[in-house]
């Protein structure tokens, strides 16, 4: 018998099926039944320990409302507060997101790196979300890059809208087409509106319009970010340029 990628082990579908049918077109959703294993718990304690030994300063945030928190408000001394990180969490509903969470965690570390190698030429980041029960961390927005989301802990609710990829001009454009977001999420009704639970695995290609909201308990997500290879328009070539 095949002894399964690592890729198919952590996202719970088989990865040729997942380049032919899936791969930069459509939505899938699967079942990871190797992701506590595999990641362990990543909870609010890994998130402190991780901030304990230090995290350079743009690979953390803290969102509140939709909106990121000034650093000071968390920071003392150059270096983030554990305590007002708790208070943030715990009492005042706040999102915690790591970046890059693979430069300082070996475990994912390594998933990151086996994952390379099998998707090649493709890379693979992984970046975390901590949200408490109520608020939501952004608005409708899209993402430059393919996404693979494995909800670790808790649950979220996702609304998602068909990709706009062939509108996007520029790897740096999401900011740009806030209005044409916001047009589309307002007269259309998502094709995708889910809760997703522990082991539940999401993928979205890239520029995907998706909202994701709270349900009332706690969440603890990774987001896979898979870096696509170069786009004719990305590159400025559309149209024969």
């Amino acid at each position: 018998m095949k002894t399964p990628s690592y890729f198919e082990q952590l996202f719970g579908f088989e990865k040729t099926a997942f380049f032919s049918k899936y791969w930069e077109t459509s939505l899938l959703q699967a079942k990871s039944e190797n992701l506590k294993k595999l990641v362990g718990s990543l909870d609010l304690d890994f998130l402190l320990r991780i901030n304990a030994k230090g995290i350079e300063c743009d690979d953390f945030m803290v969102i509140r409302n939709g909106f990121y928190c000034r650093k000071s408000v968390y920071m003392e001394s150059g270096q983030a507060s554990l305590a007002l990180l708790r208070q943030l969490y715990e009492e005042e509903q706040a999102t915690l997101y790591l970046r890059q969470v693979e430069k300082y965690d070996p475990a994912l570390r390594a998933i990151c790196r086996v994952l390379d190698d099998e998707l090649y030429p493709a890379t693979v980041n992984a970046c975390l979300f901590l949200s408490n029960s109520q608020q939501r961390a952004f608005g409708a927005h899209f993402d430059t890059h393919d996404a693979l989301v494995v909800q670790v802990g808790g649950s979220k609710r996702w609304q998602i809208w068909p990709s706009i990829v062939n509108e996007v001009a520029s790897m740096e454009a999401p900011k740009y087409y806030t209005n044409r977001v916001e047009k589309i999420v307002a007269h259309a009704p998502p094709v995708y509106d889910r809760v997703l639970y522990e082991g539940d695995v999401l993928y979205m290609p890239r520029c995907t319009i998706h909202r994701v909201l709270p349900t009332g308990t706690h969440s603890s997500h990774l987001n896979f970010w898979l870096k696509p290879k170069p786009l004719a328009n990305f590159l400025g070539e559309k149209n024969g340029r």
